[in-house]
């Protein structure tokens, strides 16, 4: 399924919004890039998920974390750092 231009630049400009915020937050923060800050995350997915993720688990022997971690890691290596964070146009 594709995504329309307008879509698209509709996304970007919330990438765009929630990196200024970020950086905001971890200047508020006192934080540098790259420092370590736990979240706590809670996912609601059906259950399937849950079972593909227990069966990842026990497979790799790692925690259900570290297969959400490698999976984001291995999703976000798809899309690029460039696309990830933006650098804002200086226009």
């Amino acid at each position: 399924m594709g995504t329309n231009k307008a879509t698209m630049r509709e996304n970007y400009l919330r990438l765009l919004e929630y990196d200024r915020e970020q950086k905001e937050l971890r200047y508020e923060l006192g934080q540098e890039l790259g420092h370590k800050q736990l979240q706590k995350m809670t996912l609601k997915m059906e259950r399937t998920y849950h079972d593909v993720l227990a069966r990842c688990s026990l497979i790799e022997g790692i925690s259900r974390t570290e297969v959400i971690r490698r999976a984001i890691d291995f999703y976000s290596n798809a899309i690029g750092d460039d696309v990830l964070f933006p650098a804002p146009s200086k226009t």
